[in-house]
C-alpha cells in the first residue's frame, strides 16, 4: 500500500487509518498534515483532532552500526572470561535485532568468521 501523501510503501508499524473514512497513510504524514488541516488529505471528510506527531531524530547511519557491530564480534573473539564473552554475544543479537540486520550478508559472514550461530528468523526465511 502507497502512502497518498508522500508516495512512499506503507508498513504495518507506520500505518495510520483515519477513523472517518478510513483512508489509510503513514502516522508521521498524515500527522503533519492533520496538524495543519482538520480534514482527510484524500476526501476532505473531517477527521476528529489528534496529537502531533513529533519529528523523528535521525538514528546513526548504517555504516556507523555495522562498524560497531563488527568491533564488538571483534571484542567477543578476544574476550576471556565467560560473563564478559556471553555480554557482548547478548550484546550482538540486540544490535543485529534492533537495526534489522539478520539478512545482511556481511553479518552474517562476520557470526560465521567469529562461530556465533546465525538468529533463528535467517535461517527460516
Amino acid at each position: 500500500m502507497e502512502c497518498p501523501i508522500c508516495y512512499e510503501d506503507i508498513s504495518a508499524k507506520d500505518l495510520r487509518e483515519l477513523s472517518g473514512c478510513k483512508h489509510c497513510f503513514h502516522a508521521e504524514c498524515v500527522g503533519n498534515w492533520l496538524w495543519r488541516v482538520p480534514n482527510c488529505p484524500l476526501c476532505r471528510a473531517p477527521v476528529a483532532p489528534v496529537a502531533p506527531v513529533a519529528p523523528v531524530a535521525p538514528g546513526p547511519s548504517m555504516a556507523f552500526v555495522l562498524a560497531r557491530l563488527m568491533s564488538i564480534m571483534q571484542n567477543y573473539a578476544d574476550a576471556v572470561d565467560p560473563a564478559e564473552k556471553e555480554y557482548k554475544r547478548a550484546t550482538i543479537y540486540r544490535m543485529i535485532e534492533k537495526h534489522h540486520l539478520m539478512y545482511d550478508n556481511r553479518v552474517i559472514t562476520a557470526l560465521n568468521r567469529y562461530n556465533l550461530p546465525i538468529p533463528e528468523l535467517a535461517l527460516y526465511e
